[in-house]
């Protein structure tokens, strides 16, 4: 066990040499960003300038973290030295969530209520842009970077994967589940398989009970 069980610990993301997890624990509402090196298990907490961060990942270089805040008028997409120090804006979308660094380094994306959106590193707030008017995800959430594309679940189509090519501005469709699909979306390196949740029923019963006292 790595985080602390007081806390509602999450979002659990390997460095790019296998050797750390970073990680986000939130405690009454305020979230805090640690990073774990395997050999030694014990987490530190990852010190910036901002007292309330979460959804982390890592550039693909190991060099910064990437994040999200929810400080109060500083909200938006950040990153800062994996090393600790002070964040630097990317963008004041308060509803930015999940940034993810483009395989080449060049250009940090996120997922804004049921758009896409991305910016040109080292960015600065204001200069993001949505990927394409006719992508959209659910929840800001079932979407996966890949080297040339980006895979996704759209709001209209809750059961199906889909892959929207960067370079053609396509979508074709990976593969239809038998229900709708649950958080989280992976894809393995190679490009090979795909990780997913789907829903599955939801059911209930009212019962009756005899010579209740």
């Amino acid at each position: 066990q790595i985080s602390d069980p007081t806390y509602l610990s999450g979002s659990a993301q390997w460095s790019p040499d296998g050797r750390k997890i970073a990680f986000d624990s939130i405690l009454r509402g305020r979230g805090e960003i640690y990073i774990a090196e395997l050999a030694e298990v014990k987490p530190k907490k990852l010190v910036t300038n901002l007292s309330s961060i979460y959804r982390p990942s890592w550039s693909h270089d190991g060099k910064w973290i990437y994040f999200v805040s929810d400080d109060r008028g500083k909200g938006g997409v950040y990153r800062c030295p994996a090393s600790g120090g002070d964040a630097t804006a990317l963008s004041a979308d308060v509803h930015g969530l999940n940034p993810k660094e483009s395989f080449d380094g060049k250009t940090v994306y996120f997922g804004s209520l049921e758009t896409m959106k991305r910016e040109a590193l080292p960015g600065r707030p204001g200069d993001e842009s949505e990927v394409d008017g006719s992508l959209r995800v659910v929840g800001a959430q079932l979407w996966q970077l890949a080297s040339e594309g980006i895979y996704f679940v759209s709001p209209a189509a809750c059961r199906t994967v889909s892959y929207f090519d960067l370079a053609s501005r396509r979508t074709r469709t990976i593969f239809v589940g038998n229900n709708t699909l649950g958080p989280g979306l992976s894809v393995s390196s190679d490009g090979r398989w795909i990780l997913y949740s789907q829903m599955g029923e939801s059911t209930g019963d009212i019962m009756l009970v005899n010579n209740f006292r």
